[in-house]
């Protein structure tokens, strides 16, 4: 029977994950809190740090900063042995330090993400999407020059694998560091992948926020128009997922 019930908390919980990406946030809130509450009644230790990861993921997003925090309360303290508990937890971690505009509570989530020995698993685009978030974190705390060392080889593979959702959300972080490095045609260029690559995926949390950060570079270079058509759309995107920050 707990083999049953770790299979449904897994699916709820994944299918959540699904569902945030796809921008059915209603629909992923219902499944996490399934996935907790099936979790808890069966006290699976060793899926818990996951299942309330992916059930901050939303709160996070939409600035209820009470929920997201409620709901890692439920992750365990130690999951050193288990690197999927490890990055589940490290990714929403940072998700609501992202969302709260605190570049170091990020870099602090996702530091023991970047010391996993085995690499395979996490570096894999489409997977845990870590390195865009670190690179930007790292722009924001002024480490452009670190961030433009990381992104390289996570680009590479990215490219290589063909992954779209992957290559938009570094060729953004890309743009954000060619900016705070002063480079303004890479940064634009890198913008402009970005936009064509999220194109092509149904991930409208990630294409607002690519609008978003393309819109914010294309402004300060002065082309005011095409910026505001992208802060337009971004903020549309925004608002129809109830994403307040």
């Amino acid at each position: 029977q707990l083999g049953v019930l770790n299979t449904a908390a897994f699916s709820f919980a994944f299918l959540a994950r699904a569902e945030y990406l796809a921008g059915a946030w209603d629909d992923a809130v219902v499944h996490a809190e399934r996935a907790v509450a099936i979790n808890v009644e069966a006290d699976l230790d060793f899926t818990r740090s996951m299942v309330v990861g992916i059930a901050a993921l939303v709160p996070a997003a939409r600035g209820d900063w009470e929920a997201a925090e409620r709901a890692m309360e439920g992750a365990l303290a130690s999951v050193d042995d288990y690197e999927r508990s490890a990055v589940a937890v490290a990714m929403s971690r940072a998700r609501i330090g992202e969302a709260v505009g605190d570049p170091e509570a990020v870099l602090a989530a996702l530091e023991p993400v970047r010391h996993f020995p085995f690499r395979d698993g996490v570096d894999e685009p489409g997977f845990w999407a870590w390195p865009d978030l670190y690179a930007e974190a790292l722009v924001g705390v002024g480490r452009a020059e670190e961030a433009d060392a990381l992104l390289g080889p996570h680009e590479q593979r990215a490219a290589a694998r063909g992954r779209h959702s992957s290559i938009a959300r570094l060729a953004r972080a890309r743009g954000r560091v060619e900016a705070a490095l002063g480079r303004a045609e890479h940064a634009e260029a890198a913008f402009a992948r970005a936009l064509e690559a999220v194109d092509k995926v149904a991930f409208p949390f990630d294409a607002a926020r690519t609008r978003l950060a393309a819109g914010e570079c294309l402004r300060r270079s002065g082309q005011r128009r095409r910026a505001a058509e992208l802060l337009t759309v971004a903020q549309q995107g925004f608002a129809e997922l109830g994403a307040a920050p």
